[in-house]
């Protein structure tokens, strides 16, 4: 198949599932998820997961994949959303690559590096480049696509640790491994931007987004985790919100202060992410303004109709 396939990607919080969920059953849309958190079974409200008749409507691939205890990282998301596609292509319907975790939409775009661990002179390599872990850091902060904005900064042995990975996941042209095979993507990806232009409204939406999460559940969602999965170590307690919250639980911040951070932390999220988009070769950005919706709508169609001719 030559036809590219459509990625949809846009900071968090802007819509895009809701919306391009309700064209799903006219254009036969199946979307493949770009979401590092939906692809843990236990996460819900925080993660903000579609409920069971938005799934029921419009089917979501590469979620719900994993537990929290199991490891799922980059490589795994390009295995498995190539699969989900096929499985969608196979059924006669329309995938559409859809989401924010711009470090899985990377790896669609330049491929996946074949390096799978970390060598002695790889880590010296780092060394010479990075000699301190001020500057470690402050490469990873401009860099890297999904940074948690409360990175600890401070732990010498996770900034390192976090820097490799990062130059081993993206074959970064800095690096040594530039030349190690990359395995390209099955697919041609064809990336648009979603955004809201009005960036306050953005913000205030974001901050509502919180308080019905707290209304819908979040507060016992949070407990229940860390009764099962107190773990620090996983990942998933990184994500924003989790992170607030585990504070909040054990002591270090009022719950409302845990709102207002996961707020803020939200606010960031979607300013790193803004950031990131402009490094990938945007074939559209559509804005989520006044009349962004019927815009989006055209193009999507526009897609559906051509896949359904390939």
């Amino acid at each position: 198949m030559n036809k590219s396939i459509l990625a949809i990607i846009g900071p968090t919080g802007t819509g895009k599932t809701d919306v391009v969920a309700q064209w799903a059953q006219e254009l036969e849309l199946e979307i493949i998820s770009l979401d590092s958190a939906l692809v843990y079974r236990e996460l819900s409200i925080v993660a903000n997961k579609p409920n069971a008749d938005l799934l029921n409507l419009c089917p979501h691939h590469v979620i719900n994949v994993c537990s929290v205890n199991d490891p799922f990282n980059v490589a795994e998301y390009f295995y498995q959303s190539q699969k989900a596609i096929a499985s969608v292509l196979a059924k006669g319907k329309v995938p559409l690559i859809l989401g924010g975790t711009m470090m899985y939409a990377y790896v669609l775009y330049k491929g996946l590096s074949a390096k799978a661990s970390v060598s002695d002179s790889f880590r010296q390599y780092v060394l010479s480049q990075w000699p301190t872990k001020d500057k470690a850091y402050a490469y990873l902060k401009s860099n890297h696509p999904c940074l948690d904005p409360n990175f600890d900064q401070n732990n010498t042995h996770r900034v390192y640790r976090a820097l490799e990975t990062f130059l081993l996941e993206t074959s970064d042209s800095h690096a040594p491994i530039k030349q190690t095979e990359l395995i390209p993507y099955q697919y041609q990806v064809d990336f648009v931007g979603w955004d809201y232009f009005d960036k306050d409204a953005h913000r205030s939406l974001l901050a509502n987004r919180v308080d019905r999460m707290l209304r819908e559940g979040l507060i016992e969602e949070i407990e229940f985790l860390y009764s099962h999965y107190p773990a620090a170590d996983l990942s998933f307690w990184r994500f924003v919100g989790y992170r607030q919250y585990r504070d909040w639980l054990e002591g270090r911040m009022t719950c409302s202060d845990a709102r207002f951070r996961t707020i803020i932390a939200n606010c960031q999220l979607a300013k790193h992410q803004r950031t990131w988009m402009r490094k990938f070769p945007l074939k559209k950005m559509s804005y989520y303004d006044a009349n962004g919706e019927k815009e989006m709508k055209v193009m999507i169609k526009d897609y559906a109709d051509s896949m359904k001719f390939c």
